[in-house]
């Protein structure tokens, strides 16, 4: 386990640059509180904590592959 873990391209770098891609993602497709996003969506509204749901989704499943595998 140290010798899958010690190198410098293991897939907890690639969880870790998803989650980075997911957290953008969601935050450009949920917008500013002053203006909608860009596909519509405006704050505490469903779509927005439909979105919010999501990334929490793929936070902890990124988070249980990370713990898992």
């Amino acid at each position: 386990m140290i010798k899958k873990e010690s190198t410098n391209f293991n897939y907890k770098l690639g969880l870790n640059l998803l989650m980075v891609l997911a957290l953008s993602t969601v935050q450009m497709l949920r917008g500013s509180g002053s203006q909608p996003s860009m596909i519509g969506v405006t704050r505490c509204d469903f779509h927005d904590w439909a979105l919010y749901a999501i990334l929490i989704a793929i936070g902890l499943a990124m988070t249980l592959l990370a713990i898992f595998l």
